[in-house]
């Protein structure tokens, strides 16, 4: 089964050259509400998974050196 997207909630990071940094949000279509469920939904999930109640679902993994 795909995944369906049902919006887009992006966080950029912006420094500059000056040590400043700024944070950019941009939302498509999901509301901050929307996201903070989602992510603590993901944190349950990664909890579990750590306390060996949940097995992994790894589709792609890359290990970055």
């Amino acid at each position: 089964m795909k995944p369906k997207v049902i919006g887009k909630y992006i966080i950029a990071k912006e420094q500059f050259p000056d040590g400043r940094i700024r944070i950019k949000r941009t939302t498509e279509g999901i509301t901050a509400f929307e996201l903070y469920w989602h992510l603590e939904q993901a944190q349950e999930e990664i909890s579990k998974q750590l306390m060996g109640l949940l097995k992994p679902d790894i589709i792609k993994r890359r290990i970055i050196k």
